[in-house]
This record gives C-alpha cells, sequence and structure tokens, in this order.
C-alpha cells in the first residue's frame, strides 16, 4: 500500500478517535441545567397554566435538584404526542410523568422508584338505576372524562372500541353533567374526585362505583438523548425518602388544592 494512503487513513483514525473522545467526554460532563417538561393536564402530578409547570411532580424535582445544583427550565408539553417527540430529540431531558408502557420505554429511562401513582374511580349518582359492576356495565351507559387523561392503554383500547364517552376541557364539568343526568357515570383520578366531590358538597348526590378502571404508576423519565450526566443515585435516594417520610403525598395534596385555586 503507497505511504501517504498509510498516513492518510491513519490521519482519519485519529481525527474520528478525537471525535468520538471529545463527544464521549461532552456527554459524561455533570449536568448544571436540564430542561423538564411533563402531561400538561395531570394534576395534582403535572400540569400547564400562565407559561410554566406546575404539579407535585415539578415540586418533588425543584427540591431533589437544588440540593444538586441543577437548574430547570420547564417546557411547555402541548399534547403527550408532542412531549414524546420533544424527548426523542433532545429538546426536554426529564419528563415528570414517565409511564412503564413501550412508547415511553422507547424513549426514556425511568428512574425508579416511582414518583406517583393514580388510581382511576368511577362515579356514578346515588339515585342511579344503573350501577355499573364491570367494564362491559359501561357500554350501554354514557360517560364523561376530563380532557387528555390517560386512562391506561388497556382502558383506552376497550373505551375506543365501546364507550360512548364525552370528553371535557373542566373538570368540574364533568360533575355537573353527571348530576344534571346528562351522563350516568363519570371517570376520575381517586384524589381529585375525593376534592371535587367534597368542594361541591356532592356527598349526598353521588358515590363511587365498583369498577376498577386501572391504576397507573407515574415515573420521573430522563431522555436517552440528554447530553450531559445527572447524579441518579442520589435523585434515587432522594426519591425513596421522600415517600418514607409521606412527603410526596403532602406535595401531592398542596398541588391538588394549588390547581383548584385554593391556597391553604
Amino acid at each position: 500500500m503507497p505511504q501517504f494512503c498509510v498516513v492518510f487513513r491513519l490521519a482519519i483514525f485519529s481525527l474520528l478517535s478525537c471525535f468520538v473522545s471529545s463527544t464521549s467526554a461532552h456527554a459524561q460532563q455533570a449536568c448544571q441545567e436540564v430542561k423538564v417538561s411533563g402531561h400538561a393536564n395531570l394534576p395534582p402530578l403535572s400540569w400547564y397554566a400562565n407559561d410554566t409547570l406546575h404539579g407535585a411532580g415539578m415540586m418533588a424535582l425543584r427540591k431533589i435538584l437544588a440540593k444538586e445544583n441543577i437548574r430547570i427550565i420547564p417546557v411547555e408539553p402541548g399534547s403527550p404526542q408532542r412531549l414524546t417527540k420533544a424527548l426523542k430529540e433532545g429538546r426536554v431531558d426529564i419528563t415528570l410523568t414517565a409511564t412503564n408502557e413501550v412508547v415511553d420505554l422507547r424513549t426514556v429511562n425511568l428512574i425508579a422508584p416511582t414518583l406517583y401513582t393514580t388510581n382511576y374511580l368511577v362515579l356514578v349518582r346515588k339515585d342511579s338505576d344503573h350501577v355499573p359492576q364491570s367494564w362491559d356495565d359501561l357500554k350501554s351507559l354514557r360517560g364523561v372524562v376530563p380532557r387528555e387523561l390517560d386512562l391506561g392503554n388497556s382502558f383506552e383500547k376497550f373505551a375506543e372500541k365501546n364507550l360512548p364517552i364525552s370528553r371535557v376541557h373542566r373538570a368540574q364539568q364533568g360533575l355537573l353533567m353527571l348530576k344534571a343526568k346528562r351522563v350516568d357515570y363519570a371517570i376520575y383520578p381517586l384524589i381529585q374526585a375525593d376534592l371535587l366531590v367534597s368542594l361541591y358538597n356532592y356527598e349526598g348526590t353521588l358515590r363511587k362505583a365498583p369498577v376498577e378502571i386501572s391504576s397507573q404508576d407515574f415515573y420521573l423519565g430522563v431522555s436517552k438523548h440528554i447530553d450531559c450526566r445527572l447524579p441518579l443515585d442520589r435523585i434515587t435516594a432522594e426519591l425513596q425518602n421522600m415517600h418514607k417520610g409521606a412527603e410526596i403525598d403532602r406535595l401531592a395534596n398542596d398541588a391538588l388544592y394549588q390547581w383548584m385555586g385554593l391556597h391553604l
């Protein structure tokens, strides 16, 4: 082989090696700031209003990352599809509302333990002659659900094929429709339903039906395209401590009142 070819190939190899080393070193730098987003309408965990993110997830993450001197830059999420796209493209580093479903696992690495678990329930009127006992019982009834509420992959597929469900923008609107007999049932997250029923004094009007819709675990999800290094061990340890001390539950309760426009 001519000498100049050998020299040329060595030069290219050296250049590529330098590029890879430089890229690797850059990726291993400790994070000084991260772009954070989450579901736009999932109180008390995450919602977007007044040009920023709110919720228990953001409260918890701010406390954890403040100890690491990592600044948070909130990013408007838009739809769940837009958030997934932003995570894939590296425009968002951390999501507050990752799940263990395939669409998320392709995009993010989950940080254990779970950040928050939401249980969904069915509300009906106490004077109703049709109290559902199962998913199949819902087929002949009219339902209402807050818009963009993700009820889990299994139930969403079942509902798409079988259930006449209205989606409303304001959570309170669904309860008003149920009370006015415009629908036969309403599906809500448990913590949200308990607060709304209490605030609007519907305890004598509405009741919970014995139908299990789903239980959804939400995690902090780190984009697989993040370009800096997070202290994952310390984040995990801090999350565990917050759960042990019931701090996550307190944050969720505070966030729910904030979402309702109340101030404790």
